[in-house]
């Protein structure tokens, strides 16, 4: 939830069973009534144990504010039987307290000033606009069966937000002017060409992400930055079958053509093969991982499209400009005599063939040696990012062990000396009714402890993952990979012949144990996850 600032609220929000009943106030008449407490602390209501209205039947509830007061009030709207049923009950009893009672606690009890007959009304009682919102969002919700628990919550704090997002957009642009510069450097004027396409491809991928509503997230935009480089592919092996249709003497016209028909159907199966990864990522991940899949499938689709839509129509603008002249698709002269040399790739073949056989083994061995590190995502617990000045780790080690937090895992997350830390704490062994709170109160409990040593410390981050969910990340991992393997297997299969498929299946899982290598070993080290930044604090007397 964007621009949230207390995730506690929210947190007791969610966790609100919202099971809503009307109920009468008893007016001395009645004889089977219950005693409910109020809002208010001290505040009982005698009711009616009959059920007026079930809450469900509200379609609708929103913030508002009374015509006459000013004061913040809940207008609701009820489907067609509700409205009928609410109709002929405030009918009969004009003057009487109608009760809100929400998960056994009355809320507030309106006195009814006339019959609401068309669908909709106000609860006023007093409330603040924020109660107010608050209250319209639970009754939006209705009644639920069991009540909501926590299993996973990402907190970012602004500084660190606007630090994201400003270097998102850095990289981003940088990214770009790169792949600009290039597309330019090789193909000269014919990469201004395919420079607006990318240029479309992005706002495109802008547009939709606005008309589906979705938040913008840094996982989002690294993956609009992904989407430039896949688009940049398109685009290459277009001009790259134009010149080469060009070389074979085809004429201006023919060559935009053949070449496109070429290139759109390698462009086609490279997409395909990518949804299909795509679309598990979107089935198996997290919100974040989600949003990156979403960014991606989108500027997939959106780079497919600008690739005919916009990139061959100026390009066939041009040709006709052009007249009788030549195609010459040219840049720099010295890109163009490397990219015209090529190299024998064949020729090495064996040698690359023992080289990749060697790192795969060895990514096995060191796999099963050193090892991964998992995160909470895979683990559960509570990862919390620290920036404290003029602190240590041993001093922040001991400060931690003091407060009876012995079992956390500290390691630095940036340069040296400059009081940035990541601490890790386990999962807790309770209960799953009270582990919210108890989640809550040991993270208070760390930033106490920490504000000891450094009072101006910062907590710009902090993730929490619950067992349920970290239980299921490493099988829906493992299951993601074999499915998008056997995903791009059939594909490969039915597209082309059962040997070039299981090839390119085949060196799809070499190249996944070399990622698991840089993961194991070089990777961890040069981010700084060396294993002596890792050890768990002293346990406490």
């Amino acid at each position: 939830m964007p621009g949230v600032a207390d995730p506690s609220s929210i947190r007791k929000l969610l966790g609100t069973t919202a099971k809503m009943t009307f109920h009468w106030v008893a007016n001395g008449k009645n004889e089977a009534l219950m005693n409910l407490p109020g809002s208010a602390e001290g505040e009982r209501y005698s009711l009616e144990r009959r059920v007026a209205m079930e809450g469900q039947h509200i379609s609708d509830a929103q913030l508002g504010f009374n015509s006459d007061s000013g004061q913040p009030v809940v207008n609701f709207k009820l489907d067609s039987n509700g409205a009928r049923q609410f109709g002929e009950m405030t009918r009969a009893n004009i003057g009487r307290p109608l009760a809100v009672v929400l998960d056994g606690k009355v809320i507030t009890a309106p006195v009814i000033r006339s019959a609401i007959a068309g669908g909709s009304g106000e609860i006023s009682g007093g409330f603040t606009s924020a109660e107010a919102s608050n209250l319209a969002l639970l009754l939006r919700g209705g009644a639920l069966p069991v009540p909501l628990k926590v299993l996973e919550e990402r907190t970012v704090g602004p500084d660190l937000g606007s630090d994201a997002i400003a270097m998102g957009l850095s990289t981003g642009l940088l990214g770009a002017a790169l792949v600009f510069a290039f597309m330019l450097g090789l193909y000269g004027r014919w990469g201004v060409i395919a420079c607006v396409g990318l240029a479309v491809n992005v706002g495109l991928v802008f547009g939709v992400l606005s008309v589906l509503g979705a938040t913008l997230t840094l996982p989002g935009i690294a993956g609009i930055i992904l989407t430039i480089g896949m688009a940049v592919d398109a685009n290459i092996l277009i001009n790259e079958r134009i010149r080469e249709e060009t070389r074979n003497g085809l004429s201006a016209p023919m060559a935009v053509r053949q070449g496109f028909s070429r290139a759109y159907s390698t462009i086609l199966d490279s997409n395909v093969t990518t949804l299909i990864a795509i679309s598990l990522l979107f089935m198996f991940g997290s919100g974040p991982v989600r949003g990156f899949a979403v960014t991606i499938g989108i500027g997939l689709l959106t780079s497919m499209f600008t690739a005919i839509a916009v990139t061959r129509l100026l390009m066939e603008w041009r040709v006709r400009a052009m007249g009788r002249q030549p195609l010459a698709i040219q840049g720099i002269k010295t890109l163009d005599r490397l990219a015209e040399r090529g190299v024998d790739f064949l020729r090495g073949r064996f040698i690359g063939l023992a080289l990749s056989a060697l790192l795969s083994i060895g990514s096995i061995v060191l796999f099963f040696g050193s090892g991964l590190q998992y995160g909470v995502d895979f683990t559960g617990g509570t990862l919390v990012e620290v920036r404290a000045e003029n602190t240590s780790v041993e001093q922040l080690r001991q400060a931690l062990a003091t407060a009876g937090l012995g079992s956390a895992a500290i390691q630095e997350s940036g340069p040296a000396d400059a009081g940035q830390y990541l601490v890790r704490l386990p999962v807790l062994n309770h209960s799953a009714s009270d582990s919210d709170s108890k989640v809550e109160s040991v993270v208070d409990s760390l930033k106490t402890a920490v504000r000891t040593l450094s009072p101006t410390a910062e907590f710009p981050k902090v993730d929490m993952v619950g067992p349920k969910v970290s239980g299921g990340f490493s099988d829906a991992t493992i299951l993601a990979i074999l499915l998008a393997g056997a995903g791009m297997l059939a594909y490969l299969w039915i597209r082309f012949e059962s040997h070039f498929a299981a090839a390119a299946t085949l060196t799809i899982a070499l190249d996944l144990t070399k990622t698991i290598d840089l993961h194991c070993g070089a990777f961890a080290v040069l981010v700084g996850l060396a294993p002596s930044t890792k050890r768990p604090a002293a346990t406490s007397p």
